[in-house]
């Protein structure tokens, strides 16, 4: 079950980073992703997900990926995106 919960979430993290435009470059050099998320998935993202879509992307692309992430109860993470919290995307 964890295992295809992970494939999921790496499969929607390349369709939506797939849209970000090229001026979003990070001040460190490449881009920076914002993401919103449940709690329940903040392990599983900020210790397989990202590290594996950031080195992905800089072997296809040759530019580095950055993720800020905000995980919470999803009553919290629905009235942040809600209110116009800039993100990316939202889990």
């Amino acid at each position: 079950m964890r295992q295809k919960f992970l494939w999921l979430a790496v499969l929607c993290s390349f369709l939506f980073t797939s849209c970000l435009p090229g001026g979003n470059q990070a001040s460190k050099g490449g881009h920076t992703i914002t993401v919103y998320g449940f709690s329940i998935m903040k392990e599983s993202l900020e210790k397989d997900i990202y590290p594996a879509f950031a080195a992905k992307w800089k072997a296809e692309h040759g530019e580095n990926v950055h993720f800020v992430s905000s995980f919470a109860g999803s009553k919290t993470v629905v009235n942040q995106i809600l209110q116009g919290a800039p993100a990316e995307f939202e889990f």
